[in-house]
């Protein structure tokens, strides 16, 4: 019978251990800072946010329509299939969207449990 020896973990499994890590931290991150978003977007003062945001972008959207990057064919193209019209819409879009918030959709998904999962977490 031999001696069972603890074998220690190598470098690359330490690593991996550690990129694993911050790959999950990183993760998290982004869906905290997603439900943050979402719940500013749907307060009041988002909403005025994104009023702004959509006026500036229609009025923008000449100036964007003048970057270099529609010079080349592929720019053309997408200035041909109405790029334009598209931010414009997109803008309208932004302004008119009413977001719900993350905590109002976890409370919506069980009455009673403020930490219901969602498709967030």
């Amino acid at each position: 019978m031999g001696i069972v020896v603890d074998e220690m973990p190598t470098r690359r499994e330490i690593r991996r251990q550690d990129v694993r890590r911050l790959w999950y931290a990183f993760e998290d991150a982004v869906n905290r800072g997603a439900d943050e978003t979402i719940e500013f977007l749907a307060s009041p003062a988002g909403t005025r946010f994104r009023a702004i945001l959509a006026g500036g972008l229609v009025l923008a959207t000449p100036m964007i329509m003048k970057h270099p990057f529609f010079r080349t064919p592929v720019g053309r193209v997408i200035q041909i299939g109405g790029a334009a019209a598209l931010l414009a819409k997109a803008a309208d879009a932004l302004r008119d969207w009413e977001p719900e918030p993350p905590s109002a959709r976890r409370s919506a998904d069980r009455p009673g449990d403020a930490a219901a999962p969602t498709a967030w977490t």
